[in-house]
């Protein structure tokens, strides 16, 4: 570039001389000529290389918030770095499409080695991994039998009645991972305004007298 700048040698020559395309030197040479503020009227508003290099710094910039924000989006609570570690892998799994797995590795705190590792695990599950993918079933089916009602404790006691030998942390920790959460039972409150007639209070069909004056 500098023998087209300081010495006039046509770009031609130079590229000719050096054996590059010439449409590669004319490119250099006019983005030389830009960063030294010699330009002439057609290459008004072209960028310098500093400028170039800053508005790229700064796509970049603006392409990570965009994937950072879709990935906050996407994880929910999941995204917190206290969760267990399988339920990261999960996440992971379920945006390993969307984002690389080294990007969401790095965000979650985990290691690619040990995904991988979970991935296989999940691929070939060992015997521990089947037996609890059974009970889950068990535990999921007297979850639906009672309609959502019983907690841990009482669908402990119901496969203890069945023979599964199984302990309750254990069915707590498998419900929390399949999202599994009792309802909570209402105590029944009945109204004490009969005039409404609402649900609780029994007309007085036979007007019977529950304060008489004497026995």
């Amino acid at each position: 570039m500098e023998l087209c700048l300081s010495e006039g040698i046509s770009c031609t020559a130079v590229a000719q001389r050096l054996g590059i395309p010439i449409s590669s030197l004319a490119k250099w040479v006019r983005q030389a000529r830009i960063d030294r503020g010699d330009f002439g009227p057609s290459d008004q508003g072209q960028l310098t290389t500093d400028e170039r290099g800053e508005l790229t710094r700064l796509r970049q910039e603006n392409r990570e918030l965009r994937r950072e924000k879709d990935f906050f989006q996407a994880g929910g609570s999941t995204l917190c770095k206290g969760a267990a570690a399988a339920e990261r892998f999960r996440l992971i799994e379920a945006l390993c499409e969307r984002f690389s797995i080294a990007w969401l590795c790095g965000q979650l705190g985990v290691a690619r080695s040990g995904f991988y590792a979970w991935r296989q695990r999940q691929q070939n599950p060992g015997p521990r991994a089947q037996e609890n993918a059974a009970i889950t079933t068990e535990v999921a089916t007297v979850f639906e039998q009672h309609r959502g009602f019983y907690g841990a404790p009482r669908i402990h006691q119901e496969l203890r009645a069945t023979g599964r030998l199984v302990g309750p942390h254990r069915v707590a920790r498998l419900m929390r991972r399949a999202a599994l959460k009792d309802k909570p039972r209402r105590s029944f409150m009945p109204c004490r305004n009969s005039g409404n007639k609402a649900a609780g209070v029994a007309e007085n069909l036979l007007q019977q007298e529950f304060t008489p004056p004497e026995p």
